[in-house]
């Protein structure tokens, strides 16, 4: 058993080498066994200085390459393309690890027959946090990627939400079978790859010892950043075909009910963000939603 572990990395270049010192602190086993992987996706701080210094420093077991086309998508389907491991464990560049989470995910991949798994995602706040966002923590687990379902080895059941790129290990030649991640996706790259190997029947577990955590930079922490993120949730919904259209309206390229529903939230939204915020958050998650679903359906209907 091979294994790459790959970082996909842009413009990230001191959070990156704090995520490389943290992951070489690992205990990976004999040398011969693994390899660092960092995909380089068009970065221009000094995300490649850094990367030199790594492959100078570790020459027998880190690499790194080149993805000129921008996305997470195409970053990863470099890594696909340029990993030698049977198996890749895929994980982010603003992230460190729990200290046994390279030898988990070995132990994982020599234990189990597997396509795919997701490993255990805890989030690292700074000191103070608004109480909006601490209010609604359980709901907000795709904005400050939490994923979190105990210690345990199982598999993914309805209730459960899907692989997260900061921590997932895929069966390359599974990943390979489903023609690697869908490059027009802007987010959802990592659900997307979740949904297409359910839909054909491939082993998914939960490893919940494989651990890492994930940092929240400060500036995430607004009701804007929220706002964007679920504006572009709601526009991958559309782009991913998740919805029947055939039995919709639509006036101006969009479908009549999204009028309806914009309407009645912003009529619950106004008194609550001036009186109760942490009651604002998600009616503020459903406009955004909406928002977004309205942008991807106007582009996709030409208007």
């Amino acid at each position: 058993m091979f294994i790459s572990f790959v970082i996909c990395t842009y413009n990230r270049a001191s959070s990156l080498r704090e995520t490389l010192e943290s992951l070489f602190q690992q205990d990976f086993g004999d040398t011969g066994r693994y390899e660092v992987l960092v995909v380089n996706n068009n970065s221009t701080d000094e995300t490649h200085e850094i990367v030199e210094k790594f492959a100078q420093k570790y020459p027998e077991v880190f690499r790194h390459v080149f993805e000129a086309k921008q996305g997470i998508s195409a970053a990863r389907n470099r890594a696909l393309h340029s990993a030698i491991g049977d198996v890749i464990a895929f994980t982010d560049d603003d992230v460190d690890f729990d200290p046994n989470w390279a030898s988990e995910i070995i132990r994982f991949a020599e234990q189990y027959k597997f396509d795919a798994a997701g490993g255990r995602i805890q989030p690292t706040f700074p000191k103070k946090i608004p109480k909006w966002l601490s209010d609604n923590l359980d709901l907000l687990s795709g904005p400050y990627v939490i994923h979190d379902y105990g210690e345990g080895i199982k598999g993914y059941d309805e209730s459960m939400n899907p692989l997260v790129g900061a921590n997932m290990i895929i069966n390359k030649n599974s990943l390979q079978e489903i023609g690697g991640f869908n490059e027009s996706l802007v987010i959802g790259e990592d659900t997307q790859c979740f949904l297409d190997m359910r839909q054909k029947g491939k082993k998914i577990y939960y490893c919940g010892k494989a651990k890492v955590f994930h940092k929240t930079d400060p500036g995430r922490m607004s009701l804007s950043y929220l706002g964007k993120w679920y504006e572009r949730s709601g526009a991958y919904y559309v782009k991913s075909g998740q919805e029947n259209t055939d039995s919709f309206k639509f006036i101006f390229g969009v479908p009549r009910y999204l009028f309806r529903q914009s309407f009645l939230c912003w009529l619950k939204a106004i008194p609550s963000y001036f009186f109760d915020r942490s009651a604002f958050v998600p009616i503020w998650i459903q406009i955004s939603h909406i928002r977004g679903l309205k942008k991807a359906y106007r582009e996709l209907k030409g208007h």
